[in-house]
Formats: C-alpha cells, structure tokens, sequence
C-alpha cells in the first residue's frame, strides 16, 4: 500500500501558515491606513492653522494701512466711514484670533495646542507687541466714535505706536507660519516613508509565503497528483491483465 504525503496534520500546518501570512498582510494595510489617515488629518490642520496665520497677516498689514488714512479724514477720495467699520471689523477678527493662539477654549479652530514649543515660544515674545497695537487701536476707536473724525494730532501718536509694534508682530506670526509648513511637509514625508516601508515589509510576507507556504503546496500537491495516477494505473492493471 502506497503512502500518502500528505497528512491531515500537513494540510492544517499549510492552512494555519496560509491564514497566518494573510493575517499578517491584513493587519500591516489595516494599520498603515489607520496612521495615514491619522497623519493626513492632522497635515490637513496644520495647513488649515497655517492659513489662518497667512490670513492674520494680510489682516494686520491692511488694518495697518487703513489706520493711516483715517488720519487725514478729508483725504480726496476717502470713504472715512467705510475706511472706519473696516477698520474695527478687521481688529475685532485680528484680535479674536490672536487670543486664541494664547488659550484655548476659542469659537476660533484654532489653539495652543496645535503650535510646536519653538511656536509656542515665538507667539510669547510677540504678546507684549500684540498687546500694545491693541490698546492703541482701542484708543483710536475711542477717539474717532467720540469726534468722527478724530483730529489726526489726537490718534497720531498711537497710530505711530502700531507702526513701532508692528515689525516684531508680523515677525512672531511669519515664524509660526513657516513653522507650521516646515510640519505639514514634514508629515507628507512621513506618509511617503511609511508607504515605503509598508510595501518592502508586504513583499518580504509574500515572498515568505511564496518560499514557505505556496511551494511546498503545489509540491505536495503535485504528490498527491501523482499517487493519485500510480493508483489509477495499480487498479487499470489487474483488470487489463484478466
């Protein structure tokens, strides 16, 4: 009596080892896709925070610009009232998202949080600028509602306050800009490495399973094949003998 090759025992290894190299494979594209989507969510805030950023500045630079002209009220072609709300709507949108860059707890998407240290620490040295072109745009809005317009001597010197305060502001800001993007990019590149990794990682499994699982099947069952004919024949023999 001719042998099998293959045991019961052999054939539950070769599926336990099969399952067990799908398992595998299953998990490393599972993971790999529950940290990339992790990542790219949180590049995609980055550049959302950064933007604000970007918007913050523009922002201050108009309400800069702007503040100078109400200094000359009957400037040929000035909309002193126009000139005036955007003024104070721009403040109230500039300072709303300043302070949320300091606490969190802001209506603003926007919080401590969301900064590295280098950030954090860059955004505390330009409070007390930020802290100071406030005041004086408080002063000026006070000045022009009481007068409007106020007369240029009386808002002068804060305007000129603003200017002083100015460059160190847009400084802090165009530093965590640059933060925030240097992170964003940095992210992207974590993503491309980790694909990397994810597919020379898949290939080695499969080349394991190709080596150790998948060869020694078709080997076995080309055995099997085989036996399977040598009986063919044994039982063919006998009756073509009779």
């Amino acid at each position: 009596m001719i042998e099998a090759p293959v045991t019961r025992r052999s054939i539950r290894i070769l599926i336990a080892s099969y399952a067990s190299a799908l398992a595998i494979i299953v998990m490393l594209l599972v993971g790999s896709q529950a940290l990339t989507q992790a990542t790219l969510r949180q590049e995609v805030h980055d550049r959302m925070v950064a933007q604000q950023i970007e918007a913050q500045e523009l922002r201050t630079q108009r309400m800069i610009y702007n503040v100078v002209l109400l200094q000359n009220p009957t400037g040929h072609g000035t909309d002193y009232v126009g000139l005036y709300h955007s003024v104070k709507a721009d403040e109230t949108v500039w300072e709303a998202v300043q302070n949320a860059m300091y606490q969190s707890g802001s209506p603003i998407d926007i919080s401590p949080g969301d900064f590295s240290p280098t950030a954090l620490s860059t955004i505390a040295k330009a409070k007390p600028s930020f802290l100071s072109m406030v005041a004086a745009f408080h002063r000026v809005f006070a000045a022009e509602a009481k007068d409007n317009p106020a007369s240029p001597e009386v808002v002068r010197p804060d305007v000129g306050l603003i200017y002083l305060a100015e460059p160190a502001y847009l400084q802090s800001l165009v530093s965590v800009y640059s933060d925030l993007t240097l992170a964003a990019d940095d992210r992207v590149s974590e993503i491309q490495k980790g694909e990397a990794v994810l597919f020379v990682v898949t290939v080695l499994v499969l080349t394991v399973e190709a080596l150790f699982i998948v060869r020694p099947a078709i080997g076995s069952l080309s055995a099997q094949m085989r036996l399977l004919a040598e009986k063919i024949v044994a039982v063919q023999t006998p009756k073509e003998q009779s």
